[in-house]
């Protein structure tokens, strides 16, 4: 069993705009603790400048490099090597820059996460040794942590605030480093962020800086400097690279790069791999920290299925591991609402909600120990009966009867809840306005929209400020079907805080594209009612990216230009179908109006590829029993319906899928 002492400097300033830039960051490993580095810069003190010190201080001020004039500094280097050389054992340095540098800060902590990565892999330390290690301390300036708002704040408060800042960050550092470094090696390590100021580990390290800096590192003994690559904390390895030397997260990271981002199906098993190397740490937080990066990345996955048209089937091919596992091993219980929600998801934009699998969940709720109060499972209850009418919504089944009761249940906790804290009245339950806006959106889905605008304007009304403007949304989406111009015109400008003609003056392709959205409906309806309208804007301020709901936009373009008598009209609703072309059921679903559209202006034409298209995409959100159930008696699904309207035609879908 052997101690070693590990101390991490840097050189530079990693700008990463600069390309001619030579930061690199610096370890240097000795087997020597702070009080034997104290002794060795005593020594070699005294043979530099023939005297000792006077206090500690002093000392560290001549070995800090960035005080010492350039005739000391290759003095002391010079002296440590004469004086004391079995000191340094090895000095590490990282090489290049990371692929993609978003700060400064990134990039040296990419260059102390290469390093550790690199020493810890090298078989320079054994199973039983004890690993120090020391970390330079970064000025808060420079590690774009905080704001340079709550920089300045602290500075005007007093020294004292700003250490306080500086402290947190430090420590916050020294913990995420401890936590990661237990993910990759089982070696007894401590860490320790400490300025250069009071640190003979980190003074030790500053020189390592200097000795590894080309002007003076051809001098050093041969094999004592290594280069390592300075690479995103996730090198172009496969997860099993990982795996092999016991770094779980790492391999979690690959995987998921690899398999989401880089559409390597292949990768798919080892999510069991990944789980199996979870058991055999017999560690609980890591365990949860695996499970919580997988949901996070389906339900990022799913988000982007306006983009990535393969993005449903991917996290559905993911899903049998994911129950492999939870039968196996369980499911950590502060992560069985997170995963029921991606289910819930998963099941509406693949098409197939099963209440069967709605039902399992229920019941894992109700018998569930793991609940410390009959709050947190009310909401635990709660939250799954929202998502199970989401995902009813997104499969055309507008039927939400097992909702009935469960409002009067949630304005009855929140008065107890009121209570227990002496809170006399409640102006905002979001729980209460979540089930408000559910009740509406089924309201509007099926028809009904006096009774979709009761529950809409009470949600609006109880709802926490930052929601509001999404329930504004869908009060003018209702209002916009009754072709009600006055009161969509009213509710746009809460949803948007402008009017309808200060926000068509003002938007461009950077601005909220819900927002753009409502006001190309606002303009179509403008149109057909023969509204004074401002100019319409340039297809410049148009130019959003193909993220849904960015076929909805060019739908709505379309339709403004055929009103408007524009031959771009086509075009428009042509790329609208392949913005809307994805493997999530509800968005493809989306682009029906468009080819049905289209199909009239290529001439009512049976045999043109248009028609086909249709037909074929009708024939696939047949699937959905409630799609069936929607369009059953509508006979604008049919292709030839009679005199084509385009009105009709663009709102044969319910509510805000139009």
């Amino acid at each position: 069993m052997a101690n070693w002492y590990i101390s991490i400097d840097e050189h530079g300033d990693f700008k990463p705009s600069d390309p001619k830039n030579d930061s690199f960051v610096c370890a240097v490993v000795t087997q020597e603790s702070g009080e034997g580095i104290f002794s060795a810069f005593k020594k070699v003190f005294r043979s530099a400048l023939g005297k000792d010190f006077s206090e500690k201080k002093e000392l560290l001020k001549a070995f800090h490099g960035i005080k010492q004039k350039p005739e000391i500094r290759e003095l002391l280097l010079r002296l440590l090597w004469r004086d004391c050389p079995d000191l340094i054992k090895n000095i590490y340095v990282t090489e290049g820059r990371p692929h993609v540098i978003s700060n400064a800060q990134q990039w040296w902590l990419m260059g102390v996460q290469s390093l550790l990565f690199q020493m810890l892999n090298s078989k320079l330390f054994a199973e039983g040794d004890c690993v120090n290690i020391y970390i330079a301390t970064r000025s808060l300036e420079t590690i774009g942590f905080y704001t340079p708002f709550d920089i300045m704040n602290a500075k005007k408060a007093g020294g004292d605030e700003y250490l306080k800042l500086h402290g947190d960050y430090h420590s916050f550092l020294e913990s995420e480093i401890k936590k990661w470094l237990r993910s990759i090696s089982s070696i007894k390590m401590f860490v320790s962020c400490e300025s250069a100021s009071v640190s003979t580990p980190i003074a030790l390290a500053d020189q390592a800086v200097n000795m590894a800096h080309p002007s003076f590192k051809n001098e050093l003994p041969p094999g004592i400097l290594q280069t390592v690559p300075c690479l995103n904390f996730l090198p172009e390895q496969q997860p099993a690279s990982f795996l092999q030397v016991g770094d779980v997260l790492g391999a979690t990271y690959a995987f998921l790069d690899g398999y989401f981002d880089k559409q390597n199906d292949s990768l798919k098993d080892v999510v069991c791999d990944i789980f199996d190397a979870v058991d055999g740490k017999r560690d609980a937080e890591m365990r949860e920290t695996v499970w919580k990066l997988l949901i996070e990345a389906c339900d990022k996955a799913l988000m982007q299925r306006g983009v990535d048209g393969e993005s449903v089937s991917r996290v559905l091919w993911l899903k049998p591991m994911l129950e492999k596992e939870i039968e196996t091993r369980g499911l950590p219980s502060s992560l069985q609402s997170p995963y029921f929600k991606l289910l819930s998801a998963l099941y509406a934009h693949s098409g197939s909600v099963k209440t069967d699998e709605f039902d399992r969940m229920e019941k894992a709720v109700l018998s569930s120990n793991d609940f410390t109060s009959p709050d947190e499972r009310w909401i635990s209850y709660l939250e799954l009966q929202l998502f199970k009418a989401q995902s009813f919504f997104n499969g055309y089944n507008f039927n939400v009867d097992f909702l009935d009761g469960l409002l009067e249940t949630q304005m009855n906790v929140a008065k107890l809840q009121n209570a227990r804290m002496g809170v006399t009245q409640s102006a905002v339950d979001d729980n209460c306005a979540k089930l408000l806006g559910t009740l509406g959106q089924a309201a509007a889905f099926n028809g009904n929209y006096k009774k979709a605008l009761e529950y809409f304007v009470e949600d609006y009304g109880c709802t926490s400020e930052p929601w509001k403007s999404q329930v504004a949304s869908y009060i003018v989406v209702v209002y916009h079907r009754l072709e009600n111009w006055d009161e969509s015109c009213k509710w746009f400008e809460k949803q948007s805080g402008m009017n309808f003609e200060q926000f068509g003056n003002t938007f461009d392709a950077s601005s909220d594209m819900w927002l753009v959205l409502n006001y190309l409906r606002l303009y179509a309806l403008g149109l057909k009612l023969g509204k004074s309208l401002p100019v319409f804007p340039d297809k410049e301020r148009l130019k959003f990216s193909g993220d849904y709901p960015f076929g909805l936009i060019l739908k709505w373009t379309g339709v403004c230009h055929y009103l408007m008598k524009n031959s771009r009209a086509d075009v428009l609703l042509k790329k609208a179908c392949e913005c809307l072309a994805c493997d999530s059921y509800t968005i493809s679903s989306l682009a029906l109006p468009m080819l049905k559209m289209r199909y009239k202006m290529a001439g009512y034409d049976d045999a043109d590829e248009k028609a086909k298209r249709y037909k074929a995409l009708l024939e696939k959100c047949c699937a959905s029993e409630g799609f069936v159930s929607y369009i059953a008696g509508k006979n604008e699904f049919e292709l030839d319906d009679g005199k084509f309207d385009i009105w009709k035609t663009a709102m044969m879908l319910p509510f805000n899928y139009a």
